[in-house]
């Protein structure tokens, strides 16, 4: 009890800053901040059966997906249901399905916070968790052969048959990169920001101009991994060849 009473003071601390810092993600009209404090007080206080459940229930799914996680290094899977984003915050929701590219990387990186949190963990002690979104409303459910360019960068629902995929290859979401001035090889970590890691220009620590080297083997990678999808027999008009995305 004294542990969600105090992610919930900390929802109201990140209420505070929405209000108070100016912090937009580029390209949108969405305050960051905003997003973090809908997305926590979300995980924190959503309970799906009032009648039945006296905790929160997503901060009970977390904790037990934790659980059933041996190695804890390796990190978590996280579903989280869109129409239950809907039904707590309509704009949140909205914030998701239009902007999914900036929005859900605040849910992996909030989810990981509030399990540091939870389970009263260092940070180097718990992997990265990744939110799964699934369940979307029906308005942001296509149909293969009736979508749309209003579609593309957006958050749907797609159903189909995976045909093809990819085999998994190395995406590069933060970079090291060193110093290689003599007797300074200062290191810095850059994240991924809109596609684009973006190498630092001068040193802060020696003062050197363009003298950062990037070192491959300490830079953080995610698995990519392209799928090709093709029509459901069902949803395939007769005499019509199936689409595929």
């Amino acid at each position: 009890a004294d542990r969600r009473k105090r992610l919930i003071s900390r929802c109201v601390f990140f209420s505070a800053m929405a209000m108070e810092e100016g912090s937009f993600i580029y390209g949108t009209t969405i305050n960051e901040q905003e997003v973090v404090r809908e997305f926590r007080e979300f995980i924190v206080k959503f309970v799906q059966n009032k009648e039945e459940e006296t905790e929160a229930t997503y901060l009970r799914q977390l904790r037990k997906t934790w659980e059933l996680q041996e190695d804890k290094t390796r990190g978590i899977k996280f579903p989280v249901q869109g129409s239950h984003v809907h039904q707590f915050s309509t704009t949140l929701y909205d914030h998701l399905v239009s902007y999914p590219t900036e929005v859900v990387p605040i849910f992996d990186r909030e989810l990981w916070k509030i399990s540091t949190e939870v389970l009263d963990c260092e940070a180097g002690e718990l992997g990265n968790c990744q939110a799964q979104i699934y369940g979307l409303l029906d308005k942001d459910t296509r149909v293969m052969r009736c979508m749309n360019p209003t579609d593309i960068e957006r958050l749907i629902t797609v159903k189909g048959i995976v045909i093809r995929c990819s085999d998994l290859t190395p995406d590069m979401n933060a970079a090291v990169f060193r110093c290689t001035t003599e007797d300074c090889k200062h290191e810095v970590q850059v994240m991924l920001t809109h596609w684009t890691i973006d190498e630092p220009t001068k040193c802060e620590l020696c003062g050197a101009s363009h003298s950062f080297q990037i070192i491959h083997n300490d830079c953080k990678f995610t698995d990519r991994q392209v799928l090709k999808l093709q029509e459901t027999p069902e949803l395939v008009p007769d005499g019509e060849t199936p689409q595929n995305v």
